[in-house]
């Protein structure tokens, strides 16, 4: 495996990369002056934790890579972790934001607001790092949407969501 990244010093001084796959998260991080790389070894952030070996669909971090938010589609649950993945809380078992099939999912930069979208159905957002979620167009035009992807401000307080058209030709752009 092979990561490879090129960044100015003034832009960034650390890098993280996160791999999803369908048997857990990989993570790589280098710090370097001028260029930062990450090459071989990456750590599988789910081994031995309550999230292994779950089936992975979509994954955010904070800007500093400690919080990170992840949609589980076995399930239909939302995962985080507070501590870069050395463990991980299912947020949504039990509740209504449970059992979906989660498409798509966007953080501030800090990690504490979240959304995350189903396709053929809703937009969910948390602004308490995912311990509680706030169906946000259930009831409204937005409502059972086609929704392929959300992302966030970085202070999480504005999204844009797309939405294709049932043979996935056309869509539109919401915020």
């Amino acid at each position: 495996m092979f990561l490879r990244a090129r960044a100015k010093r003034s832009l960034l001084k650390i890098l993280v990369f996160v791999l999803l796959t369908s048997t857990g998260f990989y993570t790589a991080f280098r710090v370097g002056d001028t260029s930062v790389s990450a090459e071989g070894t990456v750590t599988n952030l789910t081994t031995g934790t309550a999230a292994s070996g779950l089936s992975w669909y979509a994954i955010t971090s904070s800007s500093d890579g400690t919080k990170l938010a992840a949609a589980e589609t076995g399930s239909g649950d939302i995962w985080t972790s507070a501590d870069s993945g050395s463990t991980w809380t299912n947020q949504t078992t039990g509740t209504g934001a449970s059992g979906h099939v989660w498409y798509s999912i966007a953080g501030s930069l800090d990690g504490t607001k979240l959304a995350a979208l189903e396709p053929s159905g809703d937009i969910w957002t948390s602004t308490d790092s995912g311990e509680t979620w706030t169906n946000q167009t259930i009831g409204t035009g937005a409502t059972s949407q086609y929704w392929q992807s959300v992302a966030s401000s970085a202070d999480g307080t504005k999204l844009v969501a797309v939405t294709a058209f049932g043979d996935g030709s056309t869509g539109d752009i919401w915020t």
